[in-house]
């Protein structure tokens, strides 16, 4: 609300982040991003018309869990400025390592045609890689 308001002085705040929010983090201290928590905005983002077709609980961000919302445009000008998409496991930003980089955008895998069971959408950044596991 300080931003939104234009407040001369920003105040910092602090939270404890569920489990679903902690791999992220130190993937916005390595590229010195300036993190925004907010609550109500799971609909900025939504799925681009001409993507896979997603299951209807992954249209918008999930309710309740302290994910990392960012656009694939945006994370791959980070990856191109910050890592290297070329190594295994692609390196996302220095010393972040994304262990399902291949599966960004493959298709839901939910079974029957309407799309409405669940699938796991979530991708990880996994700090410094030391080998396969």
């Amino acid at each position: 609300m300080d931003i939104m308001h234009g407040t001369s002085v920003v105040q910092p705040r602090v939270t404890v982040l569920n489990p679903s929010g902690k791999g992220w983090v130190d993937f916005t201290r390595s590229i010195c991003a300036v993190t925004l928590l907010v609550k109500g905005f799971g609909k900025l983002i939504k799925v681009a018309n001409n993507s896979n077709r997603l299951c209807r609980d992954w249209q918008t961000a999930p309710i309740g869990q302290d994910y990392l919302i960012a656009c694939i445009s945006a994370l791959k000008e980070i990856c191109e400025r910050e890592g290297d998409s070329d190594a295994i496991p692609l390196e996302l930003a220095r010393g972040i390592f994304w262990h399902k980089a291949h599966m960004m955008c493959e298709p839901c895998t939910c079974k029957g045609e309407d799309h409405d069971s669940v699938c796991d959408r979530v991708q990880v950044g996994l700090p410094t890689f030391s080998g396969r596991k």
